[in-house]
């Protein structure tokens, strides 16, 4: 209770904004029955825009003159009327007030522990997965090892985690799909018109050890150790196999942990 987290931006960083939201949405309702699978908030129409237009990798103006910013790329990329850019003005203005840009937080700020989040699960990398139900982003290790490569720690840990089954909304294929069981619960993925409802499988544990072994060889520094973490057993009867699991969670909290 109490605990105000800093969150450190990277003043070059790709900035979602309103526009490519309702974009987004627009694009994936289109194509009908030959859907994705988008989430609907904005993600890959903010790397479109980055990549194909003058509007792209430019964060640190966006933070210094992002209202001069926000209107010119209304007008002339999105063609607003300026209520969503009043919109967008407001949320930066608070965006500002909660964050810090630092330009390197591993070195500046001199952390000894560094803990990266991995970007969705594996098999949505826009390398891995099933093209076209792929996210644009490189889910695994491959962006972490740039960034380890320019830092040196005196330890790095490896740790793929999937749940004792396995999951996916919206569409794109699913071997052995079946009915969601009652004892699995998930609050956190609720149904809405892009991602639909979530899907369920029991977990392929041939693919998962053949996905992670791939991103681990390919782009893991040598002096890394890899584990396994195992979640959600607390919601089936069988753990399944994998190799080198470490750590198995059978329930929702630090506590349930083993």
């Amino acid at each position: 209770m109490g605990f105000k987290p800093k969150v450190l931006v990277n003043p070059l960083c790709n900035i979602t904004l309103v526009w490519d939201v309702l974009l987004n949405r627009e694009t994936e309702r289109m194509r009908g029955i030959h859907r994705h699978g988008s989430v609907g908030v904005g993600f890959g129409q903010t790397l479109e825009r980055a990549e194909h237009s003058r509007f792209g990798f430019i964060g640190h103006t966006m933070f210094v003159n992002y209202r001069r910013w926000l209107e010119t790329i209304a007008k002339e990329y999105y063609g607003d009327d300026g209520d969503l850019t009043q919109y967008m003005i407001n949320e930066i203005e608070l965006f500002k007030t909660r964050i810090e840009i630092c330009d390197d937080p591993y070195t500046s700020k001199g952390y000894e522990v560094i803990i990266f989040e991995g970007a969705q699960g594996l098999l949505l990398d826009q390398y891995y997965g099933y093209f076209p139900h792929v996210t644009r982003s490189n889910c695994g290790l491959k962006n972490i090892s740039k960034l380890l490569h320019r830092h040196k720690y005196a330890f790095i840990e490896v740790n793929y985690i999937t749940r004792s089954y396995t999951t996916r909304h919206g569409p794109g294929p699913l071997k052995n799909e079946m009915h969601m069981p009652e004892s699995v619960v998930d609050n956190t993925n609720i149904f809405n018109e892009w991602q639909g409802h979530l899907r369920y499988a029991p977990l392929d544990t041939d693919l998962f050890n053949m996905v992670t072994d791939k991103d681990f060889a390919l782009f893991a520094p040598r002096r890394a150790k890899r584990i396994n973490t195992v979640t959600c057993l607390d919601q089936i009867d069988v753990m399944p196999y994998i190799n080198d699991v470490v750590y198995k969670s059978f329930g929702p909290t630090k506590d349930d942990i083993m």
